[in-house]
């Protein structure tokens, strides 16, 4: 019967409580590697400046504020002054906790790939 079977999901949410969209939203920003190397800096490094942030990424400071405006549209990055600097930050840890467990995944992936399977297999 329809509904049946439906249990806890993810982090405790009821199977299909989460909205896909929001959730496809927050994948899709890491699908750029400005992007991403903003979030993974903002992570590694804590609140940085856009030349840090330029520094970081190692890509061009239009390249990094197009990108910066984008995650502050998503609401993923603040902004707040200081002095004459823009200083930007994570909004919140649930990004940062994301960040974490995808840079798990992908050092896990690389090392599998390379033969170095590190996981206990049975």
């Amino acid at each position: 019967m329809a509904g049946e079977g439906r249990g806890t999901g993810v982090l405790g949410h009821p199977a299909g409580g989460i909205e896909s969209g929001r959730l496809a939203e927050l994948f899709g920003l890491l699908s750029d590697p400005t992007r991403a190397g903003i979030l993974y800096a903002l992570l590694e490094a804590g609140p940085l400046s856009l030349e840090d942030l330029t520094t970081w990424t190692r890509a061009n400071p239009s390249r990094v504020t197009d990108a910066l405006r984008v995650l502050r549209s998503a609401r993923v990055v603040t902004s707040r002054k200081a002095a004459k600097t823009v200083v930007y930050s994570l909004a919140g840890d649930r990004v940062g906790k994301l960040l974490e467990l995808a840079a798990r995944s992908a050092a896990a992936r690389r090392l599998r790939f390379r033969g170095m399977d590190t996981s206990q297999s049975a």
